[in-house]
């Protein structure tokens, strides 16, 4: 996991570099990082080279449930995702501020699907449900259009 996530955070940190407000959830579990929001900005990381951008699976998904998630240390909810041939997988999310659990149902998300599970508050997080930092709270990554869900993003 520890390749997949600092892939994800050089690709998140580079790309704080055009757009300052972008960043994953799950750098809120980072004791140093989870201060409230608003939006931080980081410095630029170094570059990847685009084999390490293919390490990453990046896909579509629909959301089939969403439940509040009380055991976690900061506001967050279960969340289970369609994600096609690769069957339905869980996340953890904190993205309570701007949506509510029966919105998120039915919404297709990006995440990254090749991350080794943890174990939040007892939970299983299986995947990384990707999203953009504002002011008010985390704005999750969709596509304009619908895709069938596994679809991988490219």
């Amino acid at each position: 996991m520890a390749n997949s996530v600092a892939v994800i955070s050089k690709l998140c940190h580079a790309e704080r570099s055009r757009s300052p407000l972008i960043i994953p959830w799950f750098l809120a579990f980072d004791s140093a990082q989870a201060d409230d929001h608003p939006a931080r900005i980081f410095e630029p990381m170094s570059n990847i080279t685009f084999e390490e951008f293919q390490a990453v699976d990046i896909r579509v998904g629909t959301i089939v449930s969403a439940k509040e998630f009380p055991e976690a240390k900061k506001p967050a909810y279960k969340l289970s995702l369609d994600l096609g041939s690769l069957g339905i997988k869980n996340s953890s999310a904190q993205i309570t501020d701007l949506y509510t659990a029966d919105e998120l149902v039915g919404r297709q998300v990006i995440c990254v699907v090749n991350f080794k599970p943890m174990k939040i508050a007892g939970f299983t997080s299986e995947i990384l449900v990707l999203g953009a930092e504002t002011e008010t709270g985390i704005v999750l990554l969709d596509s304009d259009k619908t895709s069938p869900n596994g679809s991988v993003v490219a």
